[in-house]
């Protein structure tokens, strides 16, 4: 039998959603990517994006595997892929903008193989303030239980006046109510984001060997508030 160790962790899958180009995804699964590190939290990633693997790119060195959607094939592949993952380790899947189309069929399907090897499900939608992004969402609500979905409203180029109409929305108010969870992504300064990205520097890896001070602190300081942010997650993953 194993032993328990001095904490119970559900090792589950992540998918990073958002339904549009440019709403953030990749960023968010970045940061996820950080705190699961600074937990220590073992993961494996997927990059599903074949014009944009930001993952990948950012993430040159740790067990990310490239598939391409638009391929039936390469969805198979993924979920067999998936059944081979060290159980110990969390999943990461970065989906690409323009993949909606198959996700009726392919979400369910990942919910087989989450279900067979025993693990849970999230799906994190990347909330923008688009009007566009809360119509995708209000129509794929039933792809993943309620319960297991975290919108992530994502403020780096936004105000909380931007997102009123989302805080207003009957959509919002469906999700919360059927237990659903909303997270807020910080802003980060632009400078700091562009320093980031200049070196492909995963978040857990920025120092002051890769960015100027100034711009360390303000990443230091996102970071924090990331973690505050975000302990809603983790406390679901990590006991």
């Amino acid at each position: 039998m194993r032993q328990l160790t001095r904490r119970e962790i559900t090792y589950a899958i992540f998918a990073i959603d958002g339904g549009k180009g440019g709403v953030g995804k990749s960023w968010l699964v970045r940061l996820l990517a950080f705190l699961l590190t600074i937990n220590e939290i073992g993961w494996v990633g997927f990059d599903v994006d074949p014009t944009n693997q930001n993952f990948i790119r950012f993430h040159a060195n740790d067990d990310i595997t490239f598939i391409d959607w638009t391929i039936p094939g390469e969805w198979d592949r993924m979920f067999s892929l998936i059944s081979q993952v060290d159980p110990e380790k969390c999943i990461l899947i970065d989906f690409a903008s323009q993949i909606g189309s198959v996700l009726p069929v392919q979400y369910p399907r990942m919910q087989a193989t989450a279900d067979h090897l025993g693990r849970q499900l999230f799906r994190l939608w990347t909330a923008s303030p688009e009007y566009d992004s809360l119509n995708i969402l209000n129509q794929t609500l039933e792809q993943v239980n309620c319960d297991r979905t975290f919108a992530v409203k994502n403020m780096r180029a936004a105000t909380k006046e931007d997102f009123r109409e989302w805080d207003l929305s009957n959509t919002r108010a469906s999700l919360l109510a059927d237990g659903g969870t909303e997270l807020v992504m910080p802003e980060l300064s632009v400078g700091a984001a562009r320093a980031l990205e200049r070196e492909d520097t995963p978040f857990i890896h920025a120092s002051l060997d890769t960015l100027p001070a100034w711009f360390y602190y303000d990443v230091q300081a996102y970071l924090s508030e990331v973690r505050t942010a975000f302990a809603p997650l983790i406390g679901r993953i990590s006991q």
